[in-house]
């Protein structure tokens, strides 16, 4: 039988809990709007900038999808289990990018992409475990129709 680490979608919700934890301290979610004279467009400054662990419900809703997404690794004999905490874990992080865009933004805030572009990865990446899962349960089925 294939152990845990030989199977794609090990990997995969590997991959989304570390993106899950680095987007709350080292990439920035909003950058403060403000175009003085004397500040240039392109250079944002530390203090200009929002991160993730700054808005307490999005941030635990990232941190619970990690939680899941680390779980679920090791839950690699039981797939539909694996499939529906893929579920949940996106579930999660559609709940933080919903929270960061509709409750959390206001008009002297612009998002930025690497925040985005994290939480992004974060998501597919589990919908990619999420097909492996579904590959390995069409493999397995037509393996036992052979027997």
């Amino acid at each position: 039988m294939n152990s845990m680490i030989q199977r794609p979608q090990s990997l995969f919700f590997f991959l989304s809990a570390i993106f899950s934890t680095f987007i709350i301290h080292l990439f920035p979610i909003f950058e403060l709007k403000t175009l003085t004279e004397t500040t240039l467009p392109n250079i944002v400054l530390p203090e200009e900038m929002f991160f993730l662990k700054h808005y307490f419900y999005a941030n635990i809703s990232l941190l619970l999808s990690a939680a899941v997404a680390t779980f679920s690794i090791f839950q690699f004999k039981h797939r539909v289990r694996q499939r529906i905490l893929s579920w949940l874990s996106r579930f999660l992080i559609l709940i933080c990018v919903l929270l960061l865009l509709f409750f959390y933004s206001n008009e002297e805030l612009a998002i930025s992409i690497q925040g985005l572009l994290c939480l992004f990865v974060s998501w597919f990446s589990l919908q990619l475990a999420n097909f492996f899962i579904k590959r390995d349960e069409k493999l397995i089925s037509s393996a036992d129709r052979i027997r």
